[in-house]
């Protein structure tokens, strides 16, 4: 009964035996059986040599081999079997997805006979591939605490006891880039009250685009001048990066008289503020010695 000295398995489809030398041995037989499938059956004979490669084998699936010397007399006694797998196939439906800024998930498909899972890794622009996680036993695997805006390779592999699936093209995922929040805008002294055929300069926080609700009422143009234009209210906007900021003018009217005598006249409101005309020793054709206060 020539013992197995060395068995294992290279491929998915073939399995390699060497067994000791017996004296006296003319060939050799090998018996195999298949896992699941029946019982064992003569399969190999008149081997001369002391090794032999089975091959067109069925991925991660194991077989069973019991190796007899044979002379003239007969064959050696029956040996225990030896099991040996083949390696797994490739994980199939490898497939990448982005998961933020930092993170990368990677699925497969199992395979027959594979025990685990092995990734191997290579970022974009930085050497070549290494190990990056063995062991794993599902079917999946998030990558995390990666660098923003950067690409990743992965290949995936199925393992047993006899090694690693063949390699595989590698497939690459991309984790997404760091967008900035645009800064919040605000209005610089908005002015709230004016007067009808007022102008007024608005200012931003930062370059904006401007707007009135009621342009009937206060109108604002492209660079920011703000015009009174009747009594109402309007809502002013500025806006810029998907920011806005808004303020309301009211617009009040100028009041006038047909005529003024010396004295002093209250001629127009807005907001809190009233105003007064001093026409006290004034000259109504130039004008002389008349004051507006508040």
């Amino acid at each position: 009964m020539p013992p197995l000295k060395k068995y294992g398995s290279d491929s998915a489809s073939t399995i390699k035996l060497e067994w000791q030398p017996v004296t006296g041995a003319e060939s050799y037989r090998i018996d195999r059986r298949i896992d699941g499938v029946g019982e064992y059956s003569v399969y190999k004979t008149g081997l001369t040599a002391t090794s032999y490669e089975d091959s067109g084998l069925q991925a991660g699936t194991r077989y069973c081999y019991r190796i007899y010397a044979v002379n003239e007399g007969g064959t050696s006694a029956k040996p225990a079997g030896t099991w040996v797998i083949t390696r797994p196939d490739q994980p199939g439906n490898v497939s990448v997805a982005t998961a933020g800024t930092d993170q990368i998930h990677v699925s497969w498909t199992g395979v027959k006979g594979a025990e685990s899972y092995r990734i191997d890794r290579r970022i974009d622009g930085v050497g070549e591939y290494s190990v990056y996680q063995s062991g794993l036993t599902g079917t999946s695997f998030t990558d995390t605490g990666l660098n923003p805006d950067t690409r990743y390779c992965y290949r995936v592999y199925a393992v047993n006891t006899n090694g690693a699936s063949a390699k595989p093209a590698g497939i690459w995922g991309k984790t997404d880039p760091v967008v900035l929040e645009e800064p919040a805008i605000s209005i610089i002294n908005p002015k709230t009250t004016m007067w009808d055929g007022e102008e007024y300069q608005l200012k931003a926080s930062t370059s904006a685009s401007w707007s009135s609700s009621n342009s009937a009422v206060a109108s604002v143009n492209s660079n920011g001048i703000l015009k009174a234009i009747k009594k109402g209210s309007a809502t002013i906007t500025a806006s810029a990066g998907g920011k806005s900021a808004n303020f309301t003018v009211t617009v009040d009217p100028i009041t006038t008289g047909k005529s003024v005598s010396n004295g002093y006249y209250l001629i127009a409101y807005a907001g809190n503020t009233n105003y007064v005309l001093d026409v006290s020793g004034a000259s109504l054709k130039d004008g002389a010695n008349i004051h507006l206060y508040k």
